[in-house]
């Protein structure tokens, strides 16, 4: 039962990272966990990547409490470099071309 609890739980920190890194949720949060949860659907290398951050940084933050203020950064990149990755605005264009 702990397992799929903290499976769970790692789930809605993803998709809570994910929709917190959106440009929708100055509109409100409803619309951007929507669309991060409709990404995370289309994604799941990307939130393999994030879990993976998100367990790193608690592993840092077990070995060294005092990490504890620095860690929300390289999270941040993180999910950030997660999201860009996945191409923006998802046109199609190359880069680079008008």
């Amino acid at each position: 039962m702990s397992w799929a609890l903290t499976v769970v739980a790692a789930a809605g920190l993803v998709v809570a990272l994910r929709a917190a890194v959106d440009p929708e949720v100055a509109r409100g949060w409803v619309p951007a966990l929507n669309r991060a949860l409709t990404r995370s659907v289309t994604d799941p290398a990307g939130c393999a990547l994030i879990a993976t951050a998100v367990g790193l940084c608690v592993a840092f933050l077990w070995m060294l409490p005092l990490l504890a203020l620095l860690l929300p950064g390289p999270l941040a990149f993180a999910v950030t470099a997660v999201e860009l990755r996945g191409g923006g605005a998802h046109d199609g264009a190359e880069p680079g071309a008008s």
